[in-house]
């Protein structure tokens, strides 16, 4: 079986048998080098027709973007002719049926319920089928009509469910109103108060009592789409105490067979989507997403994909990031398009590497957090065999080389060891990762491209610009940037003055960017509307960039995160996060300053399992400090256990907040950091970051507002307790 799964190894077997059989002489001598230079050219033939891939890297590497107007700096990308384009296509349905179009009969949207049982798939003909049945009941239940915009609310989990409502929205000019828990309770009653949803799709009863709540007798239409005896209950109890009627899913279904509506085409320039966003203070912002906006930044995706140029029968992509958030539903859209299939998770994030597995997706759309985990993960194995570290480090570097000539090849011993297992716990078939939401570390980068052996595209883009900015050309191997401008897509710095960053002398200013897939502003905030555009129209990102030498875009940090020390000297807390998010001892960091204190401070989600054995590993199982729980010394005293103490004692202990801070010091010291932006004290924290409680969002990033209020008791005490 295991000759059988490596061919290469079988190739192996059989060569060591006839060298076995060599008896020494001349003749014997010739045959074995015939019959090793012959087997080894079949391995040769055999390892670039299966297991090698090859993609010539973009002809604009040294120059990835033109500048368009001297006197503004504004630049533009030199793909912009190669971009997919289809004026015809203005709607995410348009899009739709395009894939089907190609896909009719093959699989569009698939889900299993449990582990155990097969994966249900939905054709393309069901898909749309289903498409219009939504959209036509929820027509008829609103009561729909041309002088008023008409919001549906879609509030769960990724589902197919989520994705037929979305799509009917689009072919029955609805408006889609995506809803997420995590932006708070406050945040929710004001997104449903402004927008003021006629129906809402949600997901089960518990998040059906969280929209009657947030709600506040406006909404009309409840229907859940999880249908089981809870259900039952609830609806009975709606009756007899609301005016909202609660219908599943399946009767939703039944409605619009009964009263079956032609597409109402909406105009490319019609809303689409409200898009709330959490920002950074105050309550959040409703994005207004045109129809033609979505479609402009699917056409992102879609070169993407186009550039891969991989003989596969049909794309897949599973979907796991939020849909709440626009970067996955460019995945859905761009999916759509070239007839793909799309998979859902069975339960949650914690089985998502079974799902993987067997979905098999072709398409990795993901976020640094995801490959940061994968990383440290490898490393925590490697890094106790010094000839393994090196194996691998060699490994990657072997990888790289081939990859920067566009050779990316699955096959070879320490591809075997370090890196075929990681694809394999994926599916086995992953040909392009995508990452967006945060930048990668260089070193995490490196070892993603290594052990996926495929282009590995890094995106910058924000809700404003409907998704996808810019992204990162293929063959590009440099790390640190986020590539060549995106679509029609214009960019420009400009001048922040209370930075002192002046973009003629510094080279350095504010991102701003121009194109028809930019937001036309909030939704009745035109306040905040005219502070998203400066004097030229050009909508502010609120980031701070500067051009690379080979004229890629590199995003320093939000313009919002950098703060000044009371010397002066500006820090950016993401590039210090960034190294020391690779320590194998931190799960999440957040480092902050003030503009009263010399030094830098850091709350720390420690990674526990790894601080153990490090501390089994430097201290013998033992601390230096404690009370707790105590084993002998030899001297016959008593200190404590760290195996015994609970994850709050470690996060109290000052031995092991001094190897975390010695630990990050290291690191950043590696990484370049100067003197004043190393943190010189850390709060270990036992209670984890996640997006329930708002310290990550919904994209899985640190939210830095969220977490300096949380902790910002704990701050001033760190500066009272460590005053230089």
């Amino acid at each position: 079986d295991l000759l059988s799964a490596y061919p290469s190894l079988a190739i192996n077997v059989w060569l060591t048998s006839q060298l076995s059989n060599w008896s020494g002489d001349p003749t014997g001598t010739l045959s074995v080098a015939a019959t090793f230079l012959a087997t080894y050219a079949l391995y040769r033939l055999y390892i670039h027709w299966f297991h090698t891939q090859y993609l010539q890297p973009s002809e604009f590497l040294d120059k990835q973007s033109i500048i368009s107007d001297p006197k503004t700096g504004v630049r533009v990308s030199p793909l912009a002719s190669t971009f997919p384009r289809d004026d015809q296509l203005t709607t995410y349905y348009d899009l739709f049926l395009r894939g089907m179009a190609i896909a009719r009969h093959k699989p569009c949207l698939g889900r299993r319920r449990d582990f155990d049982q097969p994966i249900d798939w939905w054709t393309y003909e069901e898909v749309d089928s289903r498409i219009r049945t939504v959209g036509s009941a929820l027509v008829h239940l609103c009561d729909t009509d041309d002088q008023q915009e008409t919001m549906i609310g879609i509030y769960g989990k990724n589902s197919p469910e989520w994705v037929v409502t979305m799509f009917a929205c689009s072919a029955y000019s609805l408006v889609a109103l995506p809803l997420y828990e995590t932006l708070g309770s406050e945040a929710m009653e004001h997104v449903c108060r402004q927008a003021t949803p006629s129906a809402v799709v949600c997901d089960n009863v518990s998040m059906a009592v969280n929209a009657l709540r947030w709600t506040h007798g406006t909404l009309r239409w409840l229907i859940v789409i999880r249908d089981d005896a809870e259900f039952d209950q609830f609806r009975r109890e709606q009756s007899l105490s609301s005016s909202v009627r609660v219908i599943s899913f399946d009767e939703l279904l039944a409605l619009g067979r009964q009263n079956m509506k032609p597409v109402k085409h909406p105009d490319g320039d019609d809303l689409y989507i409200i898009g709330y966003t959490s920002g950074s203070t105050g309550l959040p912002k409703g994005v207004l997403f045109s129809h033609r906006n979505c479609v402009l930044s699917a056409f992102g995706g879609i070169h993407i994909c186009a550039e891969t140029k991989a003989p596969v029968d049909q794309f897949s992509h599973f979907s796991y990031l939020p849909l709440a958030h626009c970067y996955e539903r460019v995945n859905i859209a761009t999916l759509f398009y070239v007839g793909g299939r799309i998979g859902f998770l069975t339960s949650d994030v914690t089985g998502l590497l079974n799902d993987l597995r067997d979905f098999q997706p072709y398409y990795f759309s993901t976020v640094p957090r995801v490959l940061i985990r994968v990383y440290n993960q490898v490393m925590q194995r490697v890094s106790c065999s010094k000839i393994l570290l090196y194996l691998l480090r060699w490994a990657i570097r072997q990888k790289l080389q081939e990859q920067s000539r566009g050779i990316f090849r699955k096959a070879g011993l320490l591809d075997r060891i370090f890196f075929k297992p990681i694809r394999d716990k994926t599916g086995g078939h992953i040909q392009i990762v995508v990452s967006s939401s945060a930048p990668i570390s260089d070193e995490v980068l490196d070892f993603t491209r290594a052990a996926f052996s495929c282009p590995v595209i890094e995106c910058y883009g924000l809700t404003e610009t409907s998704g996808i900015l810019c992204a990162t050309l293929l063959g590009d191997m440099n790390p640190g940037h986020t590539g060549t401008p995106y679509l029609d897509f214009q960019i420009k710095l400009i001048d922040v003055p209370e930075m002192n960053l002046v973009v003629k002398r510094d080279g350095m200013g504010e991102i701003c960017a121009k194109g028809q897939a930019c937001t036309k502003g909030y939704y009745q905030d035109a306040s905040n509307t005219k502070k998203l555009f400066e004097p030229e129209g050009f909508l502010r990102t609120g980031d701070i960039g500067v051009w690379t030498k080979d004229g890629a875009l590199k995003v320093v940090d939000r313009r919002k995160s950098f703060f000044k020390l009371a010397q002066g000297e500006f820090v950016t807390p993401k590039k210090v996060e960034e190294l020391y998010a690779s320590s194998q001892l931190v799960s999440n960091v957040f480092v902050d300053g003030d503009a009263h204190q010399t030094f830098v401070v850091a709350i720390v989600e420690p990674n526990f399992v790894e601080l153990r054995k490090r501390l089994d590993q430097q201290m013998n199982g033992t601390l230096s400090n404690g009370s707790i729980h105590h084993q002998p010394r030899q001297n016959g005293s008593l200190v404590p256990c760290a195996q015994d103490m609970t994850d709050e004692e470690l996060c109290q202990n000052a031995s092991v907040r001094r190897l975390v801070l010695n630990e990050l010091t290291q690191i950043g010291r590696k990484g370049g950091l100067k003197g004043f932006e190393q943190a010189k004290a850390i709060h270990l924290s036992a209670h984890p970051f996640t997006v329930d409680n708002g310290m990550l969002t919904p994209t899985l990033k640190v939210s830095r507002p969220n977490v300096r209020r949380h902790f910002v008791s704990v701050i001033r005490q760190l500066y009272a307790e460590h005053k230089e």
